[in-house]
């Protein structure tokens, strides 16, 4: 199954499950898929500049060892839905990338020491991941238990932390098993 996990909700799992179960962690990180961005509609201009610059000086080198990193390139600049509009009186733009194109941009971004890397770092909102039902069973018990312990204050209201094990646990309880879900096409 693919879940969806905001920014700040996955912020949060990772900093709990890292001080407990580094199993879960390890599980969860390993079955990321893809992440949704949303930048101000500037930087996106600069970092679809960028993309093209670094395709064309691939492109002229002609070095085999760059074939890769030219392919992943243009699957980048052509495959991306590029989305922009006017919130709260400015322009953004939001795009989707899958876990390769996230890591090839992070590495080359990072080397190059381009600001852009931290409008991109800043700019994701969402994670995707495919979770199977062992780990989804696995994550909402755990979420469960956390929402005991930490998930309410003295006078038994939802803590911040409880309204995020909740969105956790009830986005995991209304997924069907595997074998009852229908196939995506």
């Amino acid at each position: 199954m693919e879940i969806k996990i905001s920014e700040p909700d996955l912020s949060f799992i990772v900093s709990c499950l890292g001080n407990s179960n580094s199993d879960l962690l390890t599980h969860l990180q390993s079955r990321f898929k893809s992440a949704s961005f949303s930048i101000d509609a500037d930087n996106a201009i600069q970092l679809r500049g960028w993309l093209k610059k670094k395709f064309q000086l691939i492109n002229c080198g002609g070095k085999c060892e760059l074939e890769k990193d030219k392919k992943m390139l243009f699957d980048i600049i052509t495959h991306t839905h590029w989305s922009t509009k006017l919130v709260k009186g400015r322009n953004v733009t939001s795009f989707m990338l899958p876990k390769t194109h996230i890591e090839f941009l992070k590495s080359h971004l990072q080397n190059s020491g381009s600001y852009l890397f931290e409008v991109l770092q800043n700019g994701k909102i969402a994670s995707y991941f495919n979770l199977d039902d062992e780990l989804s069973v696995e994550l909402s018990d755990w979420a469960g238990e956390q929402l005991q312990y930490e998930g309410f204050d003295k006078d038994y209201n939802l803590t911040r932390s409880g309204h995020i094990l909740e969105n956790i646990i009830d986005l995991l309880s209304d997924l069907p098993p595997a074998k009852h879900r229908k196939p995506r096409h």
